[in-house]
């Protein structure tokens, strides 16, 4: 079973998607923390719904992409996460995915659109 860290910034319906998935027994995973960088998201309601851990970690509290990077992955560790699934994950004006939340032998995977032609996921 993997262990998942879903960072999130949005609805949600990518979280709820996987959260679908893992309980008709699809996706052989546990999720062991949400994490939103947007306070008053609707993905932390959908978490919370499900007894999910959630937690809110603003990148505006931070003055370095560096500093909030950091915070991530000392809260992925924490939960012992093995996989950090970008569910429509945004911090505007930086890069996309995150540069510091591969760390180890743990990996990263994006289920958000950014990938796709006419989509971005630098700032403007």
């Amino acid at each position: 079973m993997v262990k998942l860290g879903v960072l999130v910034s949005g609805s949600g319906s990518n979280l709820q998607a996987i959260i679908d998935n893992i309980e008709a027994g699809h996706l052989n995973a546990q999720i062991k923390i949400v994490i939103s960088n947007v306070p008053e998201v609707f993905a932390l309601e959908r978490a919370r719904k499900h007894g999910l851990p959630a937690l809110v970690i603003r990148h505006k509290d931070y003055k370095r992409r560096e500093d909030f990077d950091q915070k991530l992955v000392e809260v992925l560790k924490a939960y012992e996460v093995e996989l950090v699934i970008l569910a429509g994950f945004y911090a505007p004006g930086n890069s996309c995915p995150p540069p510091r939340l591969s760390y180890a032998r743990h990996e990263y995977s994006s289920c958000s659109l950014t990938g796709l032609p006419g989509h971005s996921c630098l700032a403007d």
